[in-house]
């Protein structure tokens, strides 16, 4: 362990040493603002949803929504034969946006209470909510601290606001485990560009897994990264990662740590398009097995503010939500979001999870989604989301594969205050027109 520690340490140095010899260079060195003009106050991302947008204000500001859903579940317990249920959701938020000339502090929480009218034992909430610290020190110095909750039943959706279209929490679900779990993230990143050409980001990452009917399964993870970035012409970049995670839980199967280094290339065609590639190798020391093996991460987005294409691939090792151990998996994800006028956004999820696992062999998820916001008033939102997720799991005994599926369709009104008319876009950049 001391040798791997050892090896993380010099290669992340390696990394990190163009940007420390930047440094001392005079003529590199930042020049500072002349006046505060220049530094702006940061902004938080622009809400996904139209019922998102008032709540993601860059101006001091507070508010709430009230929404209530309609709900379908085809198959609650992952049973076979399926049993379906029907369930009634309010769902209360509260939300509140402070800053100053160089900060922005966002504060969020949302309920959401399921009410099964023919089986009201399993009555359930989902409780959500965090924080988002932006700090701008200059212009090319930031830093950002962000804390997400989630508490309620292991389910294949969150069913609060950005939850309704997100992936969830944890990878694999393995046949909808509804156990109630407690999901905690923190997350700090510090940006630094040296140079004009020179980006260097330092990350923190803590995660926090609790179960209440199978506490063996508590986990925590910690992550420290380091990424360098160097823009080598207008379009192209190289990039340098190192980072390793330690993960301690209840479960000594899980107990490990996971050091990876990578390398890769940026492509930058126009301002609203980014690709990026990385490959490297990783190194996993756990109980049950000390491996090493290769890692790669490849992306491509476009955003543009009003619409934002998302598409993803990685295969790396983690821990998962219902399987022992620490595993490797290869994930497929993307996303559309588009944002049609004022009043109406389009939301579109695939997702595609395969682990090679040591309880259950090869584990198959599949799934997606898709729905709208409508504005049809400033102050009242109607939506209409479904969720389908299928799973697919080897067994000891041969030609004996378990098999789930499971579609949720869902629909209701929400009120917004204040409402959604105050802006009728959001940029990527600058401020949003006003009425």
């Amino acid at each position: 362990m001391k040798c791997n520690k050892s090896k993380f340490i010099l290669v992340a140095f390696a990394i990190a040493w163009p940007t420390l010899a930047a440094f001392s260079q005079t003529e590199e060195q930042p020049r500072e603002p002349s006046t505060g003009s220049t530094v702006q106050r940061p902004e938080p991302d622009p809400g996904r949803r139209i019922s998102s947008r008032p709540a993601r204000n860059r101006e001091n500001s507070y508010g709430f929504s009230l929404g209530i859903l309609g709900l379908y579940d085809s198959n609650m317990f992952g049973s076979t034969p399926k049993e379906g249920l029907w369930a009634v959701a309010p769902s209360p938020r509260l939300f509140a946006n402070l800053g100053t000339r160089k900060s922005m502090l966002h504060l969020d929480y949302q309920l959401l209470y399921r009410f099964y009218p023919t089986q009201r034992d399993l009555d359930s909430a989902n409780h959500e909510g965090g924080f988002e610290y932006l700090y701008q020190a200059s212009r090319r110095t930031s830093f950002s601290l962000r804390e997400y909750v989630r508490a309620g039943p292991n389910d294949i959706l969150a069913f609060t606001n950005e939850g309704l279209i997100a992936p969830p929490t944890g990878y694999q679900q393995v046949f909808f485990d509804g156990q109630h779990m407690l999901y905690n993230s923190l997350a700090g990143l510090l940006k630094y560009q040296p140079t004009r050409k020179h980006n260097l980001g330092i990350t923190g990452d803590y995660y926090i897994y609790r179960y209440r009917s199978q506490p063996i399964q508590d986990t925590d993870s910690f992550q420290a990264r380091i990424q360098d970035e160097y823009q080598v012409s207008k379009q192209w970049s190289i990039l340098g990662e190192a980072s390793n995670e330690w993960v301690d839980s209840s479960e000594e199967s899980r107990k490990g740590t996971i050091m990876r280094f990578m390398g890769g290339l940026v492509y930058r065609p126009n301002k609203n398009w980014r690709m990026e590639a990385k490959a490297g190798e990783e190194r996993m020391d756990s109980d049950l097995n000390d491996d090493n093996g290769a890692t790669y991460e490849a992306s491509l987005t476009r955003d543009t503010g009003l619409n934002r294409l998302e598409i993803r691939y990685n295969r790396r090792s983690g821990v998962e939500i219902g399987l022992a151990g620490l595993n490797r998996y290869h994930e497929v994800s993307g996303f559309f979001d588009q944002q049609l006028g004022s009043r109406v956004s389009l939301h579109l999820l695939a997702r595609f999870y395969r682990t090679d696992s040591i309880t259950y062999g090869k584990v198959d998820t599949w799934g997606g989604g898709m729905g709208f916001d409508y504005a049809f008033h400033p102050s009242l939102v109607s939506s209409v989301f479904g969720h389908y997720v299928y799973e697919r799991a080897g067994s000891p005994l041969p030609g004996q594969d378990m098999k789930a599926d499971r579609y949720i369709v869902y629909g209701g009104l929400t009120y917004l205050f204040p409402s959604v008319k105050r802006e009728r876009r959001i940029p990527r950049y600058g401020t949003a027109e006003r009425d």
